[in-house]
């Protein structure tokens, strides 16, 4: 077996049982009894192309890190908003 890599993180498995083996099998479960013809796209939420949230969300961003973008208004997603 190799080393895991630094990004990877197993905390979620602490919701899925109290011991390391019990909470492996019961995310295994919870993964195997996804329907994925049921599963819908999150990606048809997106927002001009790169922001997934509510509208709130959205503004929140455009307000916070896009509006001070005036000089990168050629973006065609900074158009969008």
């Amino acid at each position: 077996m190799s080393k895991k890599p630094d990004w990877f993180d197993t905390g979620l498995l602490a919701y899925f049982g109290k011991s390391k083996g019990a909470a492996i099998k019961n995310y295994q479960s919870f993964v195997e009894e996804v329907d994925p013809f049921r599963l819908e796209n999150p990606g048809k939420e997106v927002v001009a192309g790169f922001i997934l949230g509510d509208m709130n969300f959205v503004s929140w961003v455009q307000k916070n890190y896009l509006d001070k973008k005036e000089a990168d208004k050629e973006i065609p997603q900074l158009k969008a908003l």
